[in-house]
This record gives structure tokens, C-alpha cells and sequence, in this order.
């Protein structure tokens, strides 16, 4: 169970990131401004993604009362913030005049310890729910997880063309990185806690982020460099798959409808 101000603090920040999502879907700048590296549309569609990507698990979870599916997505973002602190304090002991880089390493670092203390909190906590995650499903979330790294790792790295278009910063490539890497995470706790309550948040995150990009990368065909339209194309293609995937469990798969969940 979660204690009742943990709910609402959980409910109104899924809330506030869909404020977010909405406002970097949009374009608008007081929302895109706060990301340290100013991007191109796509990116910052890119950035919408993972905000409701986040806002949905964090919203369900809240809804369901679910303490102990706080574990996945507070290791996730701890790796994230964790790395995401490091990288702006190495960008602003390069170049001392640009605070703001300080200033985002703080907020970062702020948000690792306080992930860091919820994922501890959370498993303590059994997952009320005894229905184990579907055999496709985990073997998806390992396939996932493998990817996330790969890519992440190459991300965080600067191997350019990897993502199938062009970032304006190279900073950009590293934040982008460890938002993979992060997600990895997620999926691996997927894999060895394989509960039905703990996956259910990661499809709707998924599909969420799935919504939000499949139209920009499906128009993203007609204006993509030559040497990024494989990559675009498997982007697309594993976007699709997690989209079918996510729908099927959630929605048709008997055992798994959402509406059919509740506890033992």
C-alpha cells in the first residue's frame, strides 16, 4: 500500500508530465528552454515521448496503489539521474561560466537520491498481484533491455547515426543515452521480478511513447537522410512491435485486460 500523501504526490506528478508532454509535443519554449541543449522539433518530440512514457506507469501505479511497482522505474531513473548529474557537472567544470549546467547537475543528483531512497522503500514492499508476466512479454522486456544498452551505451559514447536523425548538440546525444540506459534498466527488473503488476506499467509507458512517435517517424520517411533510413526503419519497426505488444496484454489477452486487474 502507499501511504495516501505518497499517492497524490505520484498522481500530481504524472499530471505535471503531461503538462510537459503536451508542451514539448507543441514546441513551446518555456518548456523545450529548460532542457540545457536547445534541439530541433523532432527531439523535442523525442523528449514528449518519454515524458508520458514516464507520467503513465507513474499514474497507474498511483491509481492501483501499488507500492512495491515503484521498484523498476525508481532504479531506472536513479541509473539516469545519476549519469545525467555527472554529465552536466563534467560540462560545467569545462566551462565554469555556464551556470545553468551546474544548476542541472544539482537538480539531477536531487532526483538520484530521492529515486534511490523510493526503490529501497518500494521493496520492502510485495507485489500484491500474483499473476506472473506472460513468457512473450518477459522474453520482449530481455530483447528490449539488450537493445536500450547497446544503443544507450553508443549514445552516451557520441557514435553518431544511431538515432535516425541528427541531434544540433552532441550533449544531446549523452542525456539521450542515459534515458536509454535508464529504460534498461526498467526492463531488466522486468525480466527477473516477473510480475504482472510490475510489467503492466511498463506497457502503458510504452504504448504511450509509441503514440506519440509512430506519426513524426512514419512522416520522418520522406525527409530522412539516405544513410539513417535503415535505422529509421527498424526505429519504426520495434515502435510497432511494443505498440501491438502493449495493446494485445493490456486490452485483448483475457488474464491481463486492465480493467480485469486487482489483488489477492
Amino acid at each position: 500500500m502507499i501511504p495516501q500523501w505518497l499517492r497524490l504526490v505520484l498522481a500530481l506528478a504524472g499530471m505535471a508530465l503531461l503538462v510537459l508532454t503536451y508542451a514539448f509535443f507543441k514546441q513551446m519554449t518555456w518548456a523545450t528552454g529548460l532542457l540545457p541543449f536547445e534541439e530541433r522539433r523532432l527531439t523535442n518530440i523525442f523528449y514528449a515521448s518519454i515524458w508520458i512514457a514516464i507520467a503513465g506507469p507513474v499514474l497507474w501505479i498511483a491509481w492501483k496503489n501499488e507500492a512495491g511497482a515503484l521498484v523498476g522505474g525508481a532504479l531506472d531513473f536513479t541509473l539516469m539521474n545519476t549519469g545525467l548529474a555527472i554529465f552536466m557537472l563534467q560540462s560545467y567544470l569545462r566551462d565554469t561560466d555556464r551556470t545553468h549546467f551546474l544548476l542541472a547537475a544539482l537538480v539531477f543528483g536531487a532526483f538520484a537520491i530521492v529515486d534511490a531512497i523510493s526503490a529501497v522503500w518500494a521493496l520492502k514492499h510485495p507485489i500484491r498481484d500474483p499473476r506472473p508476466t506472460p513468457l512473450l512479454v518477459r522474453l520482449s522486456f530481455a530483447v528490449f533491455a539488450v537493445v536500450l544498452i547497446l544503443v544507450g551505451g553508443g549514445l552516451v559514447l557520441k557514435v553518431k547515426n544511431i538515432i535516425p536523425w541528427p541531434f544540433v548538440h552532441a550533449g544531446t546525444s549523452v542525456m539521450v543515452g542515459w534515458i536509454f540506459l535508464g529504460a534498461s534498466v526498467y526492463f531488466i527488473y522486468g525480466v527477473v521480478r516477473p510480475s504482472w503488476h510490475n510489467a503492466a506499467g511498463q506497457l502503458i509507458g510504452f504504448l504511450l511513447y509509441d503514440l506519440i512517435l509512430i506519426e513524426p517517424l512514419i512522416r520522418h520517411l520522406d525527409t530522412v537522410r539516405p544513410d539513417l533510413r535503415d535505422n529509421l526503419i527498424i526505429y519504426i519497426g520495434v515502435v510497432v512491435y511494443s505498440g501491438l505488444l502493449a495493446i494485445y496484454y493490456l486490452f485483448i489477452h483475457p488474464p491481463t485486460r486492465l480493467w480485469k486487474m486487482g489483488t489477492a
